[in-house]
Order: C-alpha cells, then sequence, then structure tokens
C-alpha cells in the first residue's frame, strides 16, 4: 500500500490483502473515530457527552454481534466475492475484533432511523447535457460533521475485480459513490426507512464497492443489485461509458429502478 496524498490511499492485492492494508494504514485514527460518532446525536444529549468510550465500544460490539450472526453467511457466499474474509482483513489491520468493526459498518443500516436528516444529491448526466459530450455524475455527499475529517479517496486493484477508484470512510469495508475502469459510475445516497428487519444481507455500502469490483456496465451493476439483499434504505445512482443512466430505490422489500431518456437523472 502507497499513500499518495494525507486522505487517499492506493491497495492492491487479494480482497484480504487490501482491507487489512486500508486498515493498518488508518489504525492511529481508530479512538478518535468512536469518538466521532459519540458526537452524532444518536442519543439524548444530557447523556450524549458523559458516557464514557468504552461504553460505545461495547454498545458498537453487540450491534456489530447482532447483525454479523444474521449476515454471516450471506457475506461469505455472495456472488463471486466473500465479503467476510475481506472484514477479517480490515479487523486484523485495525487490530480490532471482526465485530466491533462489523458494528461500524452496521451504523449505516440503523443510519436510516436516526432523528436527523441529511441530503445527499446524486445527479447522472447524459451526452447532451455536458460541454464536452461526455457522460458524467455528479454527487453531492451530506455526511455528519463529525466524520468529515476521516472521509477518503481509495485507489484500488483488487485480485479478479476491476481497478476502481472510490470514496469511503475508513471502517467502511465498502464505498460511498466511486468509478471504475470500465467506465462505471456508482453513487449512493441513504434513504429513511422505518422497518429494518434483521434478515440475511449485506450493507449498501458494500454493495456499491461490488458493482465497481466486477460489473462493467449499468446493466450488470442492476442485476446484481436487483439478485442481492439489503439491510435498510438507499438509493443507486448508475451511469457507464455507453451513456446508460439508472437510479434504483432499495428497502429491504422492494426495489424500484427508473431509467433516463433526454432528461439529467436526479
Amino acid at each position: 500500500m502507497t499513500p499518495t496524498r494525507k486522505r487517499m490511499i492506493t491497495i492492491e492485492g487479494t480482497s484480504y490483502d487490501c482491507a487489512f492494508a486500508q486498515g493498518f494504514h488508518f489504525r492511529h485514527q481508530f479512538n478518535q473515530f468512536i469518538k466521532a460518532i459519540k458526537r452524532i446525536p444518536v442519543i439524548h444529549p444530557l447523556f450524549q457527552g458523559v458516557i464514557p468510550t468504552t461504553v460505545y465500544k461495547a454498545l458498537l460490539w453487540k450491534l456489530g454481534s447482532e447483525h454479523l450472526y444474521h449476515h454471516k453467511r450471506y457475506l461469505e457466499e455472495f456472488s463471486s466475492s466473500n465479503l467476510y474474509e475481506g472484514l477479517q482483513g480490515l479487523a486484523k489491520g485495525y487490530g480490532i475484533s471482526v465485530e466491533l468493526l462489523y458494528g461500524l459498518n452496521s451504523f449505516e443500516i440503523i443510519s436510516s432511523k436516526l432523528p436527523f436528516s441529511l441530503g445527499c444529491t446524486s445527479l447522472a448526466l447524459g451526452a447532451l447535457h455536458t460541454k464536452d459530450g461526455t457522460e458524467k455524475i455528479a454527487y453531492n455527499h451530506d455526511f455528519p460533521l463529525p466524520f468529515a475529517p476521516f472521509i477518503f479517496l481509495r485507489k484500488m486493484k483488487q485480485k479478479k475485480a476491476y481497478k476502481s477508484l472510490s470514496i469511503s470512510y475508513p471502517p467502511i469495508l465498502g464505498s460511498i459513490a466511486g468509478l471504475n475502469e470500465k467506465g462505471l459510475g456508482v453513487s449512493l445516497n441513504h434513504a429513511f426507512i422505518t422497518n429494518i428487519p434483521l434478515v440475511p444481507a449485506i450493507p449498501i455500502t458494500m454493495l456499491v464497492q461490488e458493482c465497481l469490483n466486477h460489473c462493467k456496465n449499468v446493466q450488470e451493476a442492476l442485476d446484481l443489485i436487483e439478485m442481492t439483499t439489503v439491510p435498510n434504505g438507499s438509493i443507486i445512482t448508475l451511469i457507464d461509458s455507453n451513456g446508460n443512466r439508472a437510479a434504483i430505490e432499495l428497502s429491504p422489500h422492494e426495489k424500484a429502478t427508473r431509467h433516463a431518456d433526454k432528461n439529467i437523472l436526479h
């Protein structure tokens, strides 16, 4: 792994190797990330500042254990990837348990029900909408302010996967947006949902990265997304080098796809 800038890393190798390199590179930030979660208004303000970090770690471990109990086999058998192996590599790099790491990955699941709202935006532009006549995807990621120092850019060359450039958070195996060498662009907008069932599923950020790893175009990505069970609500926007554009709205219960013709997809 070679750090190229302060907030950009380049990793390559097996899924385990890539994940381990990411975790090891950001190991020094782990406790800072936990403290950032403490500053997010997930509990009553009177208790937020006085609960020790160790209690937050224990709660995240419990959250991770609960979700991992339901998700582990699905993660191991998903498509052509063993995502659980990647989680093991990331946890090893951080020097923490897989359960605690998955608690951090599962934070995105419960975020669909947290009592605050953000405003992520995705736009998929066709050739008609750009000055240079090329397709583009535009993405604004609204994150809780305590997470601002952690978001980073990841250049990845994983074995048996397409090379990709993606945006992620250090403890996350997946990504929130990215582009692969075949010209597929993907972005993710989390959405509110009232019912989050504990069923075999994979976090949607992992699904985004799996699209980048294994899909050449919008249709292949849609096929992968359609066959995948997800644990919470989101919208994935897709664009490819052939000008195809689509947005698919996801929940644990159903999926709905919108395609773009001449209009801007937003």
